[in-house]
């Protein structure tokens, strides 16, 4: 096996990066594709219903669960929390969740876990 020079290792590095980000732009962009073909199905889907319910006056438009999980449940929907929904600092989190989480227990989590990796 040939020793590589750092310039070829940072030219390698360089290509299986540009690889990396390609390959995940291509799913990204699956994903958005698979996205926009299912909104049109379940809109195309509830123009039908509305139709039918438009002839029926008394019957309401109803989504049929059983369809509506089967196609979410596609390895196309984006699964990735966007950057903007997470929340960003504790305080957000406490006040969208006041009582759900044990926040003594939270701090006490913290502190052990920051005492293991002596961090102020």
């Amino acid at each position: 096996m040939a020793i590589r020079t750092q310039e070829s290792l940072e030219k390698l590095f360089e290509a299986s990066r540009l690889r990396s980000l390609k390959r995940r732009q291509q799913e990204q962009l699956k994903y958005k594709k698979a996205q926009e073909s299912i909104k049109k199905a379940l809109a195309k889907q509830q123009s039908k219903e509305q139709k039918k319910s438009s002839q029926n006056d008394w019957k309401q438009p109803q989504i049929e669960l059983s369809r509506t999980i089967h196609i979410y449940n596609v390895k196309y929907i984006e699964r990735f929390a966007d950057v903007d929904d997470l929340y960003q600092t504790r305080e957000e989190l406490e006040d969208a969740m006041p009582n759900n989480i044990n926040w003594r227990l939270w701090d006490a989590l913290v502190n052990k876990t920051r005492k293991e990796l002596n961090i102020k």
